[in-house]
């Protein structure tokens, strides 16, 4: 492009965006320079070029790295106008949502990760958490010795009607019986259980 001296526009930019998203790890090492350039010669990210980004950093298959910094990055083009609007229906926000929080709960402090979670989760009604997020939250409070929230977040179980998911119950329950109030805990959030140690 350069030798014929033909100047890149927002399409080209989009279309390099496209066909990285077929590149795997290549994708997220180009994708923040390709922003770049766009930057560089003045032509704003279209809501596809956000688009693009999105599923770069959040909807491919596998796991990533860890990184929090990038993932607040992202998180702040969401809420930029109507852009949430890219996620897609409910069912591809609650995917984006559920990574966001998961990736908080493996990386942040669990005072961020609770102003996160009652942001995200009851207020707005973007996120209702799956099993496996409200494992990932019950990890956090144990990594940060929280487990006195255990009653609070077991009312969330209930409401979201993960009660019945035994891997969850169980998960609870064992951080219950490592607490030393576990019996007035299992008392106060109405858990009837046989297996903790003091119930």
């Amino acid at each position: 492009m350069n030798e014929q001296k033909v100047r890149p526009n927002l399409l080209t930019f989009n279309s390099v965006l496209k066909a990285l998203r077929q590149c795997s790890f290549l994708a997220k090492t180009f994708s923040p320079q390709i922003l770049n350039e766009m930057k560089a010669l003045g032509i704003a990210p279209s809501l596809a070029t956000y688009e693009h980004i999105l599923t770069v950093f959040f909807y491919k298959s596998g796991r990533s790295g860890c990184d929090l910094e990038l993932g607040y990055k992202v998180h702040s083009l969401v809420e930029v106008g109507e852009n949430w609007r890219l996620l897609g229906d409910s069912y591809q926000q609650a995917l984006y949502y559920g990574r966001f929080f998961n990736l908080l709960c493996l990386m942040e402090h669990i005072d961020v990760v609770l102003k996160w979670y009652s942001r995200i989760v009851p207020s707005v009604s973007l996120l209702y958490p799956n099993p496996q997020g409200m494992k990932n939250l019950l990890q956090a409070l144990d990594t940060d010795s929280r487990l006195d929230l255990l009653p609070t977040i077991w009312k969330d179980i209930k409401s979201l009607g993960h009660d019945n998911k035994v891997d969850l119950v169980e998960e609870l329950l064992c951080l219950m019986a490592r607490d030393e109030h576990s019996a007035e805990v299992c008392f106060r959030s109405g858990v009837f259980c046989c297996v903790c140690s003091g119930c």
